[in-house]
């Protein structure tokens, strides 16, 4: 019961993170303390909200974009 209310938006976080983990290559990061980490996730996830605006924007599913 519980996890149908969730279900949705747990699915968009996944994609969310596919696509930061695929696309804006979070996979490789090579960074060593925090502050730098947290500066560059910062901007890989600004970067991909944005990208999902603009995608969605031109009729491009945000679920597409976790396979480019």
């Amino acid at each position: 019961e519980k996890w149908e209310t969730f279900k949705e938006k747990r699915s968009r976080i996944e994609v969310l993170f596919n696509i930061v983990k695929n696309t804006l290559g979070l996979k490789r990061l090579h960074q060593y303390t925090g502050r730098t980490v947290e500066k560059r996730v910062c901007r890989i996830f600004y970067l991909a909200f944005y990208l999902i605006q603009l995608a969605e924007g031109m009729g491009i599913s945000a679920r597409e974009l976790v396979y480019w």
